[in-house]
């Protein structure tokens, strides 16, 4: 089971990688593309979703799987 899902910028494009592969998942033209495929795979795998930008920095993070915080109202 995948517990992150990363787009990070690449020579080609955007690169869609999980952290259990060796591999990555897809290489896109545009960060968007990148990101609904990330999303697709995400909640495919209810793992979290890692968006950097092109300085390395996470822009947005997501989670699509279960939460173990508690939330209290």
């Amino acid at each position: 089971m995948a517990s992150k899902v990363f787009i990070s910028p690449d020579p080609n494009g955007w690169k869609v990688k999980v952290t259990s592969n060796t591999k990555a998942s897809a290489i896109c033209g545009k960060k968007y593309q990148a990101i609904q495929k990330g999303i697709e795979i995400a909640k495919r795998y209810h793992a979290e979703l890692a968006v950097q930008n092109r300085d390395g920095r996470i822009s947005t993070k997501n989670s699509y799987g279960s939460d173990p915080r508690r939330i209290k109202g």
